[in-house]
This record gives C-alpha cells, sequence and structure tokens, in this order.
C-alpha cells in the first residue's frame, strides 16, 4: 500500500512515545496520521531512563535527533553495581571513544522529556493530527480500510491501525485470543502461559 494510493490517514491509538514515534516515521514514509490520545492533555509521567547509542539513532532517523540530545544529560561513565550489596560490579567510560566507536553517545534523559521531543517533532510535520480526551472502544474493518469508534460514540476513519495505547489495550482485547490469560495464575501455570503467548507470538508474528 502506498502513501499515496488513499486519502485516508493512518490512525495511531495512544498518544505516548510509541504512538508518537509510530507517528513520525508514518509521516517520514509519506502518509497522514490521526493520533487518538484517552488523556485530556498531551503528557508523559514516570522516571529517568538510559539512552544507549542506538536511541539516538532512533531520534535522528525520526527527525529530532537536535532536540532529544538537548535535553538529555550525559554521564562520564556507565556504572554497574549489584542489587543486593550494592557491590560495584564493573565501570564503562563512555566519554570520547564510546562515542567515537558506537556513532552516538550514552546518556540519560527523563520520559517526559522523551516524550517532549516526540511531541514537538509530530506537530512541526504539520501532517499529524492529535485528538485528545478520545479513548479507543472498538475497531470496525472493512475492504478498504478500518474505523474506530470511540467511547463518546466518535468514528475515526483510517487506511489502518497501529494500536499504541498500553497494557488495557482494548484493541489487543478485541483481536488477541486469550488476553487476560496469567491473570491469577499459579506461577506454574503462568510460565505455562507464557510459553503459549510465545508460541502464539512466533507463529502469528514472526513467521510472517
Amino acid at each position: 500500500m502506498s502513501a499515496t494510493s488513499s486519502g485516508l490517514p493512518v490512525v495511531v491509538a495512544g498518544g505516548g512515545i510509541g504512538g508518537l514515534a509510530a507517528a513520525l516515521a508514518l509521516v517520514r514514509q509519506g502518509f497522514q496520521v490521526k493520533v487518538l490520545e484517552q488523556s485530556a492533555r498531551m503528557g508523559e509521567i514516570g522516571a529517568g531512563i538510559q539512552l544507549g547509542p542506538n536511541a539516538f539513532a532512533a531520534f535522528d532517523a525520526l527527525g529530532i535527533g537536535p532536540i532529544a540530545r538537548s535535553r538529555a544529560v550525559y554521564t562520564d561513565f556507565m556504572v554497574m553495581h549489584d542489587a543486593v550489596d550494592e557491590y560495584q560490579v564493573g565501570t564503562i567510560p563512555t566519554g570520547a571513544a564510546f562515542r567515537e566507536r558506537f556513532g552516538n553517545p550514552y546518556a540519560v534523559i527523563h520520559r517526559a522529556d522523551v516524550h517532549g521531543s516526540l511531541l514537538e517533532g509530530a506537530q512541526a510535520t504539520g501532517r499529524i493530527e492529535i485528538a485528545t480526551s478520545t479513548t479507543v472502544e472498538r475497531v470496525e474493518q472493512d475492504d478498504t480500510g478500518v474505523t474506530v469508534i470511540d467511547a463518546k460514540g466518535g468514528r475515526h476513519r483510517g487506511r489502518f491501525l497501529i494500536a499504541a495505547h498500553g497494557v488495557k489495550s482494548a484493541v489487543r482485547k478485541q483481536y488477541v485470543v486469550r488476553n487476560d490469560l496469567w491473570k491469577g495464575l499459579s506461577p506454574e501455570r503462568f510460565y505455562d502461559a507464557m510459553e503459549w503467548l510465545y508460541a502464539w507470538n512466533v507463529q502469528n508474528c514472526l513467521a510472517r
């Protein structure tokens, strides 16, 4: 399906880090995108995260490299400690030699700054529509695309849908069998469930 074969946008459920990254990637391939976010305002919560060199390569590919770099904090070392007794297991210098070898730095950043960088990049494209206070309830499909129905009865037509709206995804619940397979299980049954889930993914996703 080419980006210019239809006037419909791609619909992305979820305006978090994953959803906005997907939207930016689609725009860079020529698609129009509509993001549906259940919160009343765009924002991110959470704590600090680590950014390896591959993360900065991804930021560059999405067109937000300079923005993300300006908000990251760069360290001289990556230090690893034992979680029980705090013994220092190892230290990896992350200075000039590290950057030269891997092509990008190692840094830390707050999740909100990652999200903010993606949001600014999305808004700057002029090709990403963001609808807040919009909770996805179910999806309908036909030969020409998808219709996403929100909790208020609104209908959002698109070429296809990307679900990036968290572990309680209504889309996953609609399409993935045994979505709550592991709830309330003993440890033995939990591992049985995870083994089944892995096999399902291999059969239905990785093998395609």
